[in-house]
């Protein structure tokens, strides 16, 4: 897997963040990441990536959906995820390195969109990505126990229904249609 240099952009986040928030989002962030490179080992990723079948994905996420499981893919110190920079400047930037691949498919769950042109990435907020990712992993009802709160978000698909996300999962090559 080609690993790469990309700068992820919470755009929607205002001056303060939950810590809590913040490191839930990137346990779940460099999990669902790490399934990624667990399943691409069947040489597959690449055509999820161009055919965007999330869906694919997303079953791959939920198998691994009680609390152990996640831990294993966490820990898996072969595929982590570094930081090299974090910048909180509303909005909240960090750049990261790790697999082109998995991190493309970790932002799409995680509600996210990607600009693969300038390797720039977006997420609305910690606690809309967090639930995104909640929900892929299969685990709402934790997330209700954690943080009414978030539950009060909207997920990707609640915002894709009120087409209130122009965009919301999309990939882009950095070319005009």
């Amino acid at each position: 897997m080609e690993i790469k240099r990309v700068k992820i952009r919470f755009s929607d986040e205002g001056d303060a963040f939950s810590m809590r928030e913040f490191t839930h989002f990137m346990y779940l962030f460099n999990a669902a990441n790490n399934a990624f490179i667990s399943y691409d080992g069947e040489g597959q990723a690449a055509e999820v990536l161009k055919d965007g079948d999330w869906d694919l994905f997303k079953s791959i996420l939920k198998k691994y959906g009680d609390e152990y499981r996640i831990q294993e893919l966490f820990f898996a110190r072969n595929n982590e995820l570094k930081i090299e920079i974090i910048v909180k400047q509303s909005p909240l930037e960090m750049w990261v390195v790790g697999p082109l691949v998995a991190l493309v498919a970790a932002v799409v769950i995680s509600g996210g969109k990607v600009d693969l042109k300038n390797l720039t990435f977006e997420i609305n907020s910690l606690g809309s990505g967090l639930k995104d990712l909640l929900e892929a992993f299969n685990l709402p009802e934790r997330l209700a126990k954690e943080d009414p709160k978030i539950v009060s978000m909207p997920s990707k698909q609640e915002k894709l229904q009120d087409n209130t996300a122009k965009g919301d999962g999309k990939i882009e090559d950095g070319n005009e249609n």
